[in-house]
């Protein structure tokens, strides 16, 4: 069952990272080869697969899902302008204290 739980959230979260593509080099400003190389999603679906091994409850899994799609796409901006935009800094800070 708990590999059923990491599939879905990895997916969960792929699909979430790919869709904010278009955001996120909005964002960052660029057009770097990072931004369009599809980074983002692959490490949005690796949190979201190892998210369900720490999360003790529901709650605690939707925030490591929305920090696992967070954080792909400050690691890929970073990768490609060596800057963190406070547009995805700000509500990933936010979501550590609600979760």
């Amino acid at each position: 069952m708990l590999f059923v739980i990491c599939v879905t959230t990895a997916v969960v979260c792929a699909v979430a990272a790919a869709v904010l593509s278009r955001w996120m080099r909005s964002v960052a400003a660029s057009d770097s080869r990072w931004l369009r190389s599809g980074l983002h999603v692959a490490l949005a679906a690796a949190g979201g697969f190892g998210a369900p091994y720490v999360a003790l409850g529901m709650v605690d899994l939707a925030t490591f899902a929305v920090l696992a799609v967070a954080c792909a796409l400050l690691v890929t901006i970073d990768l490609a302008v060596f800057r963190l935009p406070d547009a995805i800094v700000l509500p990933c800070t936010q979501s550590c204290f609600w979760g």
